[in-house]
């Protein structure tokens, strides 16, 4: 026996049938009349709902169809405010006009139509199940203000649909626009409140997203499965992370957004510009990860906190201007910017998260504010061009999380080749300080040559410039009042140092290994030293260094404990502004040139070890290298 092929779709087309019959059939249970070609069915508000043909035979509607506003029946006049369900299911309008009483289109009412345009007045509220279902022809569609719902598969397969406003429907329920492959265009307007899941799902073609402005919330699901949307106006908020952004090109954001949510834009990758507006008040997570096509943003001036990873790895953006009031740039923010040149942190911000610019190689100088409290692990850690740190002058300590030479303590500075540092202001809290070699965020940074202190800075704590082999010289200011443990220990390249009037202790081994030859002392007290474990001084700096007090003190120090242990102390004059500038240029003394000056009185002459001979006469100088006027200079 040969079996007959029947397919689910012919399936549903028999049940559609029966569901049709029936419909019609019901008429007879409540007040039906014929009026026109159209069979009616009162409803409870003394409206009527057309329901079918009256000929019981939908299928031979042609052309275009306008549907009557108001009936009549027995003299009496009815306003048609609904089309029942199925009543021109696969019939063939090709055009069609709803009149402004109809408040609702019933299921599957116009599904399987030719249907090219249609003209919806307002009044209409709601479009129920499948209404326009397969509709292949339409091509553009213009809702009504008055719109309140888009029920399940309503649009669902109009494949020519090319471009659609929804300016005020609340509810856009799923599939709605499911398989409306030349989708190009949508608007969604501000009183648009929530939508189902895959409400656009397959529509291959959407390029072009308006979300509009509005104060209320846009509850996204899984809406846009599989639409490259390229260009998004994004004007209120919503769970716009479920809005596919792969294909994104150009972002603009609205008014009304006042936070990025987290993972937002993350791998957008085509995306080159981004404009963020006043109204936004904070960068969620990962908002901008890995956007590397990322070239330009603009961030406005209400903007209090950046997030985690917001920026991360977009190694195209070239400059970001920070704003004003910034107060937090979290972990990672703007890890792996390879190509951020220039770095300006406001005054605002308080908090510089773990790794938020590690990475940033082509930075080349910082400046940390004075109202910045924390600066986290490893947050400047591989800025491999980064030479020139500024820590502004400050009253509030400045916690600048540990390092050590093989990155084990997190420090933010890890692989940055820092060759200058002004210290403004102490970098430990309390008492907490740091206890080991290793964990100064400045510990063994062998390419630290300069180093200065501001004038609020009264301690340099355990170990904080210990294994800086760069540094030749170091002037200790007057306001700084002690020297911790091992403060510059194995400076094995520092010769030459200052000490202040105001320092009054020194610990054990803070200039232990070093190569100090010259230690001028401004103090006409000598500073307390403690010793635990070993003196602060080298025995080679105790043995052959000089030591250079203030006129008068020399007895002082030749009988003050530890200080005696100095060889030589020398009685000095010339503790000025001018020897400060000499010490602290020491490191940075030009190669060694030959005299061809004509011979001068009076110039400050100092020993290649930075020790100060006198203002004298060249010509008096027994042949050998000096220091004349900043520059190392042979006289033969």
């Amino acid at each position: 026996m040969k079996r007959t092929k029947f397919s689910f779709y012919h399936f549903n087309i028999k049940i559609i049938l029966m569901i049709i019959v029936v419909d019609c059939a019901l008429v007879a249970n409540s007040k039906s009349f014929v009026c026109g070609q159209f069979t009616y069915t009162t409803n409870s508000d003394s409206t009527v709902a057309l329901v079918c043909r009256s000929t019981m035979n939908p299928y031979n509607v042609y052309g275009s169809l306008t549907i009557p506003s108001v009936v009549t029946d027995e003299a009496k006049d009815y306003f048609v405010s609904e089309i029942g369900d199925w009543a021109f299911f696969a019939s063939h309008i090709t055009s069609l006009s709803i009149p402004s009483t109809v408040k609702k289109i019933g299921t599957g009412t116009f599904a399987h139509n030719p249907l090219t345009t249609i003209e919806f007045a307002e009044g209409l509220e709601n479009i129920a199940t499948s209404a326009f279902f397969y509709c292949k022809q339409l091509q553009s569609i213009q809702f009504p203000w008055s719109l309140k719902t888009l029920d399940m598969g309503s649009f669902n397969g109009c494949s020519s649909l090319n471009s659609i406003n929804i300016p005020s429907a609340t509810t856009i329920n799923s599939y709605a626009f499911s398989g409306c492959s030349s989708l190009e265009n949508v608007i969604i307007g501000s009183k648009v409140q929530r939508f189902g899941d895959g409400v656009f799902n397959g529509c291959s073609n959407l390029t072009n997203l308006i979300i509009e402005d509005g104060d209320t919330e846009l509850y996204l699901n899984d809406s846009f499965g599989g639409c490259p949307i390229k260009n998004l106006y994004w004007g209120r908020k919503t769970g716009v992370s479920s809005i596919p952004h792969q294909y994104l090109e150009t972002l603009t954001i609205g008014n009304c957004i006042t936070a990025i949510p987290s993972f937002a834009f993350c791998q957008s990758k085509l995306l080159t510009d981004v404009v963020i507006p006043n109204c936004v008040k904070s960068i969620g997570d990962h908002a901008f990860e890995g956007c590397v096509g990322l070239r330009n943003v603009t961030l406005g001036d209400s903007i209090q906190s950046i997030g985690p990873a917001a920026f991360s790895g977009c190694s195209n953006l070239a400059a970001i201007s920070l704003p004003q009031q910034l107060e937090v740039i979290g972990n990672s923010s703007f890890n792996g910017c390879s190509s951020l040149q220039e770095l300006l942190i406001p005054t605002s911000v308080s908090l510089i998260g773990s790794s938020a610019f590690a990475g940033c190689s082509l930075l080349t100088e910082l400046v940390i504010p004075n109202n910045v409290k924390t600066v986290g692990n490893y947050a400047f850690k591989d800025c491999i061009n980064l030479q020139s740190i500024i820590v502004e002058d400050g009253s509030d300590y400045l916690s600048l999380n540990s390092s050590t030479v093989t990155g084990d303590y997190g420090g933010p500075f890890i692989g940055c080749p820092i060759s200058k540092v002004y210290m403004g202001r102490d970098i430990c809290e309390g008492n907490s300080y740091f206890t080991t070699y290793g964990e100064s965020p400045f510990c063994a940074m062998e390419t630290l040559t300069k180093l200065k202190f501001g004038n609020q800075v009264t301690v340099i704590h355990p170990y904080t410039f210990a294994g800086c082999t760069g540094l030749k010289s170091v002037v200790i200011p007057d306001n700084i009042q002690r020297i911790r443990i091992a403060a510059f220990s194995g400076c094995t390249g520092l010769k030459l140092i200052y000490l202040g009037t105001g320092l009054t202790k020194i610990e054990d081994s803070a200039f232990i290994n070093c190569s100090l030859t010259t230690v001028y002392n401004a103090s006409p007290v000598p500073a307390s030293i403690t010793i635990n474990y070993t003196n602060p001084f080298s025995n080679y700096t105790l043995d052959n260094g000089m030591l250079y007090v203030p006129i008068g003190t020399k007895s002082a120090y030749q009988s003050a404990l530890y200080w005696k242990d100095f060889k030589n102390i020398e009685e000095f004059s010339e503790f000025n502004d001018e020897l400060i500038n000499y010490v602290a240029e020491y490191s940075a003394i030009e190669d060694v040139v030959a005299d061809k000056s004509q011979p001068s009185n009076n110039i400050g002459i100092y020993t290649i070890d930075g020790r100060f001979l006198g203002k004298k006469d060249k010509t008096s100088l027994s042949p050998g290298i000096y220091i004349i006027n900043g520059s190392k200079v042979v006289v033969k």
